[in-house]
């Protein structure tokens, strides 16, 4: 049975015709709303050529609108005998990326992503002390050791220790957090590298692997108070 006549679930969405405004973006609105309210991740919504008779539009139109809603990662578009256009699956790495390219194009300053830093920073470090599993631990003790022998290549360097931060993030067990670390890090990556040199990388190796420890030890507070301890020197230790 083809997606086009494929019977439609009980419960499933009913698109309400259009204004006459641009009309894709009625249909961009009325999808994107439906899916925040009631939709879940991978249901179906309808070929090209349902959700255009249902929305009572051409399908070039509906095309367009299909084409932006997968720009923003609200819908998935599959060919073929299961195809049809879906609710996106969530693709954090995805979020982070796109986050992160929004910021940058703001022009976030040095000073707001440090004050970011230091704001979650802490809290990611006691949330992973308390939810850290063995794979996590195993995970942040290999990029210390990384980090702390690819002192001397600054760009290297740099990268392990943001990836460091990220996957503390990623070991809070919270995903905001998470993908919030994972968006800022990037954004001043040249101005960390250009003051790594060897004594600050040294310093700033010591502060992680206190944190990492402490994390370990599933001692919430030394975690915490180790990340603070780091981050409080960021403009002169980072990453």
């Amino acid at each position: 049975m083809t997606p086009d006549v494929r019977l439609r679930a009980e419960n499933a969405p009913t698109w309400g015709a259009v204004r006459p405004r641009r009309l894709s973006s009625e249909v961009v609105e009325q999808i994107m709303k439906t899916t925040l309210e009631r939709l879940k991740p991978g249901e179906w919504l309808g070929s090209e050529a349902t959700l255009a008779a249902e929305f009572g539009i051409s399908r070039v139109t509906c095309r367009e609108a299909i084409r932006e809603l997968e720009a923003k990662g609200v819908v998935e578009v599959k060919v073929g005998a299961d195809g049809g256009i879906r609710v996106a699956r969530p693709q954090p790495t995805r979020v982070a990326e796109v986050l992160g390219v929004q910021m940058h194009l703001l022009e976030i300053s040095h000073d707001e992503i440090v004050g970011a830093q230091r704001a979650l920073g802490p809290a990611a470090a006691s949330l992973a002390a308390q939810n850290a599993t063995d794979e996590d631990i195993a995970d942040l003790r290999r990029l210390v050791d990384a980090q702390e022998a690819a002192i001397g290549d600054r760009q290297r360097f740099t990268e392990l220790g943001m990836n460091l931060h990220a996957r503390i993030g990623e070991a809070s067990g919270n995903r905001i957090i998470s993908i919030i670390l994972n968006a800022i890090d990037p954004l001043d990556h040249s101005a960390f590298s250009a003051r790594a040199d060897d004594v600050r990388s040294s310093r700033i190796v010591d502060a992680h692997r206190s944190v990492v420890d402490a994390i370990t030890a599933h001692d919430v507070e030394a975690a915490a108070a180790a990340m603070s301890s780091h981050l409080a020197n960021f403009g002169a230790d980072t990453p």
